[in-house]
């Protein structure tokens, strides 16, 4: 990541003043704000936001944005929430639903917020819409962490003005701005201010798929907002492919073919069995497939949902992600065990050494009707910490109705531990495990 200057404006002039090529900017939906800091709607401005934005809510003096149209207001951002930059050419934003969380507000230093992208992409540059607020003479400075699908990360720092400030960078100017307390409008076409905090990506992660971003107020006084995402890529890059109905699904295969596009060099896969990718499946995580427009996809689960997006690339980035599609392999789900909690709190082995749980911990391990668990399911100690593996057999999987209703925390069974019944109750918490001390009387270790 290129060393970003601390004043706001240098950063985004720098960042696109001197691109070798043209751009263009794809406004980037997250989840994860915390914040209604937009009064909009009938009612009054208390009730229709979360917390005022220079000050907590409470405050007589706290003040927010309002949608244009609110009430009386003569300005107010703009009511489709969609915002063109005034300072960088090609940067649009797109924001929240003024009815809901909006923004993210970070009020401390230290603290932090993460924003995932609701679909991921790859970007040559990411711009933030931000502002602080509490002091007209004062900024506040925060850290923005870039979350790429592989692991990896980028960081870069910046320097926020607050939303009076005189800063003459900024993305949007002059929607006023209102107070909780009273509804007053202060009916200024000057201020408040929004401002573009632009980050350079490295070349070497222009083609990563980014997740999500990670912002942490790092210092100043003023409480520091950001309020949207732009994703910039460079002119050039392919436009985004058509996805296709998948073909010769099976129990543990399917075919995915996607149309061509015009320019594209390779073209960048990912497969998820979540709808938000937020897990890849195996190493199909922006894996290159090269100039395929079809891949037959094999190990897959059986009668198990997956999802897939793909992506076009050449020598100048990553195109944008095409549409969503999901698919079922064949088969019938596996149903998987219950999975049963429980520890050891006291007992004797077959030299009178006190047994314990090993390193403390609670041991979980699955069981299935009639069946062993798989060998190091469970492990104990004893005092000389030799290590013990034992095996579990199911004696009777049936509920004890008279000791479970609706309602608690799982039904309870009887297992054979090596000829002694034991009762267990599934998915107990920690204070509900059953001591089994009785059972482990006497056991003979293999």
């Amino acid at each position: 990541m290129k060393t970003a200057p601390s004043i706001l404006f240098t950063v985004a002039a720098l960042c696109f003043g001197n691109s070798a090529y043209a751009q263009k900017g794809i406004p980037v939906p997250v989840d994860g704000f915390n914040q209604d800091l937009v009064a909009d709607g009938e009612g009054d401005v208390n009730s229709s936001v979360t917390s005022g934005f220079d000050h907590e809510k409470n405050s007589a003096i706290a003040m927010v944005f309002y949608q244009k149209g609110y009430k009386n207001g003569k300005y107010g951002l703009p009511a489709d929430g969609k915002i063109k930059s005034k300072m960088t050419p090609n940067v649009e934003y797109q924001l929240a639903d003024y009815s809901k969380k909006n923004a993210t507000l970070i009020t401390e230093n230290g603290a932090n917020s993460t924003l995932r992208l609701k679909s991921a992409g790859s970007f040559d540059k990411i711009t933030l819409l931000a502002a602080s607020a509490g002091n007209p003479d004062r900024d506040a400075s925060f850290r923005a962490e870039l979350n790429f699908s592989d692991g990896s990360k980028a960081s870069a720092e910046f320097t926020v003005p607050d939303w009076f400030s005189k800063n003459d960078a900024i993305a949007i100017q002059g929607v006023d701005r209102v107070r909780i307390s009273d509804g007053n409008f202060e009916n200024t076409s000057v201020n408040p201010k929004l401002f573009d905090c632009a980050i350079d990506l490295q070349p070497t992660d222009e083609l990563k798929v980014l997740n999500s971003v990670t912002i942490t107020k790092t210092g100043g006084t003023n409480r520091v907002s950001i309020f949207a995402l732009c994703g910039v890529t460079a002119e050039g890059t392919p436009e985004a492919v058509s996805v296709k109905k998948p073909e010769e699904v099976s129990e543990g295969s399917a075919k995915l073919s996607w149309s061509p596009s015009k320019g594209a060099t390779s073209y960048k896969l990912d497969l998820s069995k979540s709808a938000d990718f937020e897990k890849m499946h195996g190493d199909y995580n922006n894996r290159d497939v090269r100039n395929r427009t079809e891949l037959k996809i094999e190990g897959l689960r059986k009668a198990t949902n997956y999802h897939y997006r793909v992506r076009p690339a050449n020598k100048k980035g990553s195109g944008a992600n095409s549409d969503v599609v999901s698919f079922k392999t064949g088969g019938n789900a596996e149903t998987k065990p219950p999975l049963i909690t429980y520890k050891v709190a006291a007992g004797k082995d077959t030299e009178g050494k006190d047994i314990k749980i090993y390193e403390s911990k609670y041991v979980e391990f699955e069981i299935s009707k009639g069946k062993r668990v798989s060998e190091g399911a469970a492990m104990f100690s004893d005092e000389e910490m030799k290590n013990y593996t034992q095996m579990f057999e199911v004696n009777d999987f049936k509920t004890l109705k008279d000791e479970y209703l609706e309602g608690d925390d799982g039904p309870i069974f009887e297992v054979s531990f090596r000829g002694k019944k034991v009762t267990f109750r599934e998915n107990a918490a920690p204070d509900e495990l059953l001591d089994i001390s009785d059972a482990m009387d006497g056991l003979v270790f293999d």
